[in-house]
């Protein structure tokens, strides 16, 4: 409940202070926003927090990033505001996932209605997929203070949720993971990589299969962080490897590498489908 309050304090006054810098009047924000003067006014003052998408739409009024109202130490380039970041962070993480379990209710009540199979087959995927991330989330929340974790037990974590969501087939891990302490963004952008080719995987690698083989191996060299994820099933087309249209895993697979790793990845088949990923890490 602490949390909770100093996060709006905080909040209140960045929100009236770039308000100010702006040239807005709290009238004038307020109508721009679509909200009434008298919720604006409890925001600056700490008594209200916005819903995620009004925190998005603020941070577009007022010209700034949605994490500049979320960082206490943002606006003189401080990180020494005791637990502020982490704070924010964990008050935004709370915010998403209460919107992907409702998300996920919604789905549900879909399935109930969908007579078509096939919109049917789409909604039971989406599920699965809303819950694969909210078990992601779980295991790699951490203690949001920002310290480095290691990788391969955080990725251990997400095979032992993910794999625990499927009856069949029956697939056997190897994992092989050398200590590489990163970011817990990094943590989090492979583990969303490894969910995408494990969901992936048991939808498609073992047709008519009752067992399969999944291997994942971690290594580093220098400042480079290789990741290679396996398995022993029937492999992809090779225009699967560019995303073709449809190919949702694939597409996610790559922004996640590209856009949060910084790195670059292979998709290809080798007795089975092949996923090579390489990105930079920071040396400890």
């Amino acid at each position: 409940m602490t949390e909770n309050i100093e996060y709006k304090k905080f909040l209140g006054r960045r929100t009236r202070e770039l308000r100010k810098q702006r040239g807005f009047t709290q009238a004038g924000l307020a109508e721009l926003l679509g909200v009434t003067q008298e919720y604006l006014g409890k925001i600056e003052r700490g008594l209200a927090s916005p819903s995620f998408p009004l925190l998005l739409d603020l941070a577009g009024a007022l010209g700034a990033e949605p994490a500049s109202l979320l960082d206490a130490g943002a606006r003189s380039g401080r990180r020494d505001a005791p637990g502020a970041e982490g704070l924010a962070l964990r008050e935004v993480r709370h915010r998403m996932r209460n919107g992907f379990q409702f998300l996920s209710g919604l789905v549900s009540l879909e399935m109930q209605r969908a007579e078509n199979e096939g919109v049917l087959r789409v909604l039971r995927e989406l599920a699965a997929r809303i819950r694969c991330l909210l078990l992601v989330d779980d295991c790699l929340c951490g203690e949001g203070d920002g310290r480095a974790v290691d990788l391969g037990d955080q990725l251990r974590k997400v095979w032992d949720a993910v794999s625990g969501l499927y009856q069949s087939p029956r697939v056997e891990a190897e994992i092989r993971t050398a200590p590489l302490p990163v970011p817990p963004d990094t943590a989090r952008a492979c583990g969303l990589v490894l969910t995408e080719f494990l969901t992936n995987m048991y939808k498609h690698a073992f047709p008519g299969r009752e067992s399969g083989v999944f291997r994942l191996e971690l290594t580093r060299t220098g400042h480079l962080a290789h990741l290679r994820l396996s398995d022993d099933g029937v492999g992809i087309q090779p225009d699967q490897a560019a995303g073709p249209p449809g190919g949702m895993g694939v597409t996610l697979m790559r922004a996640y590498v590209e856009h949060q790793l910084h790195g670059v990845m292979r998709l290809e088949s080798q007795g089975g489908t092949v996923l090579s990923v390489q990105f930079p890490c920071s040396r400890t």
